[in-house]
Formats: C-alpha cells, sequence, structure tokens
C-alpha cells in the first residue's frame, strides 16, 4: 500500500514550496535583464500570494476536519520536497540556465498540486489544488512564452 500523508501536511509542504518560491524569484529578478526581471517580480508576488493563501487556509478552524484527512502520498513527493529547499545557483549561470530551473519547478509544482487536486476528497481543500495547478500551468506558460521571445524561438 503507497504511504500516506495528511492534507495538513501536504498544505506545510506546499507552503514551504510557495515560500521558497517567493524568495527564489525574489533572488533571481536582480540577475536577470531588465526586459526579464520584471517577470520574475511578477512570479515572485503571485507566489508569495499563494503562500498566503495556503498559510490562511492552513489556520482555518472550519478547514480542521479536512486537514486531517489522509490521501495517498503524490507520486511527485519526493521531487517536490527537493524543491522545496532554496536552491543555491551558480553566480556565473546564464540566464538561459536560471529560466530553464525556473521552468522546471513550475512544472514539477504543477504536476504536485493536479496529483493533490485527484487524490484529495471533493470540498475546499480539492479546489485549492486545482486552483494551484491551475496557477502554476499559467507560471510555466508564462515563462516559456517569456523565454521564446527572448531567445527568438517564435
Amino acid at each position: 500500500m503507497p504511504p500516506s500523508i495528511t492534507l495538513a501536511q501536504a498544505l506545510a509542504t506546499a507552503m514551504a514550496f510557495e515560500l521558497t518560491a517567493f524568495r527564489f524569484y525574489s533572488d533571481l529578478a536582480p540577475r536577470l535583464r531588465p526586459e526579464v526581471r520584471s517577470l520574475a517580480e511578477d512570479l515572485a508576488a503571485e507566489e508569495l500570494a499563494h503562500y498566503c493563501l495556503l498559510n490562511d487556509l492552513s489556520e482555518d478552524e472550519q478547514l480542521a476536519d479536512h486537514l486531517r484527512a489522509g490521501v495517498e502520498s503524490p507520486a511527485t513527493a519526493a521531487e517536490f520536497t527537493t524543491c522545496t529547499p532554496l536552491p543555491e545557483l551558480p553566480g556565473d549561470a546564464l540566464e538561459d540556465d536560471l529560466l530553464g530551473y525556473a521552468e522546471a519547478r513550475e512544472h514539477i509544482a504543477r504536476e504536485h498540486y493536479g496529483y493533490l487536486a485527484e487524490l484529495a476528497p471533493a470540498g475546499p481543500l480539492r479546489d485549492l489544488f486545482t486552483f494551484l495547478r491551475r496557477e502554476e500551468e499559467k507560471h510555466a506558460d508564462k515563462l516559456a512564452t517569456r523565454w521564446a521571445i527572448l531567445f527568438s524561438i517564435l
């Protein structure tokens, strides 16, 4: 039988991931060219908003029973958890390397939240993880579009 986690544990891991994503994009912005910097700043603000939403929900007394519910651990749990600590990127990393790393983070977040949306029982937490999956998909699309424009792929 696959290992299980509580939705509270899933929420706590998601909060750590979103806070790290905020720090990642905040630290990344000054390292990018001005035409890309605004994208990193926008993503930082969105990730901080996600963290705040998750934090508010984790403290919502009306969700206490939902948060105690157990679900199967998503297939992406290990990979998602390895993306939670703030990465140490080399100081001489190229911009496309940085954007590629950001794109990979958004991809794993989208998959992880998608799994959680499938595994969570119907209700507010399933809705939350569905929302987060869509948000991370938008982030990945923004990065891919910006990357394509910058490097004349379109």
